[in-house]
């Protein structure tokens, strides 16, 4: 009974902290959008996901916006 609500908080987690990161990719690309660099940014985010596939989509996309110099 007790591994069930491990299994529980780690779900809820995961799920929190891909909500987050589905928050910080959204508002990224509406500020990136302002600027006309969506697809930019987008492209730059997965490139440095592809040369660092340990590294999070939400920070993939914070350092391009970042590196595009939109926030």
């Amino acid at each position: 009974p007790d591994h069930k609500i491990w299994i529980f908080k780690d779900f809820f987690y995961i799920s929190n902290r891909m909500n987050k990161d589905m928050a910080i990719i959204e508002m990224i690309l509406e500020q990136a959008e302002i600027y006309g660099l969506r697809c930019e940014v987008r492209s730059t985010a997965m490139a440095f996901m592809k040369e660092n596939p340990e590294l999070g989509t939400g920070s993939a996309y914070t350092q391009a916006a970042y590196e595009w110099d939109i926030l």
